[in-house]
């Protein structure tokens, strides 16, 4: 079935450990379970096909505000707003449960940076 999915995550900072979103490009995926986490999925940098983006650990998991994240994302069924600007995103958990049931155990995830395609540069 077809759904849409909102994800929220830092700021892109240079590509820092723990303080940055990963930068725009086509990654390998792999879903894991954690008994801190349960069912989430590892964005893999260092496997054939996948772009090594400098970083490790860094994982899609449900969470609803990008200040609760270390680098990762979190996926959502709509953002929270706060004056016309999406800080977070509700129903995370509702999100990242309809992920891994729809998603194969392994695929390939493509981050666009629509920022740029807006004329904007990425905040620093």
């Amino acid at each position: 079935p077809k759904f849409t999915i909102r994800a929220v995550e830092l700021p892109y900072r240079d590509n820092k450990n723990n303080i940055s979103s990963i930068p725009p490009g086509t990654y390998n995926v792999g879903k894991r379970f954690t008994k801190k986490r349960g069912w989430h999925f590892h964005i893999q940098s260092k496997f054939p096909g996948a772009e090594d983006f400098g970083r490790s650990w860094i994982l899609i998991h449900s969470s609803n505000f990008a200040s609760q994240l270390l680098g990762c994302i979190a996926p959502g069924e709509m953002y929270y707003e706060i004056n016309g600007k999406a800080v977070g995103v509700k129903s995370s958990g509702d999100a990242m449960g309809r992920l891994v049931n729809s998603l194969p155990d392994k695929f390939k995830l493509k981050i666009n940076d629509f920022t740029q395609d807006r004329g904007e540069q990425p905040p620093r």
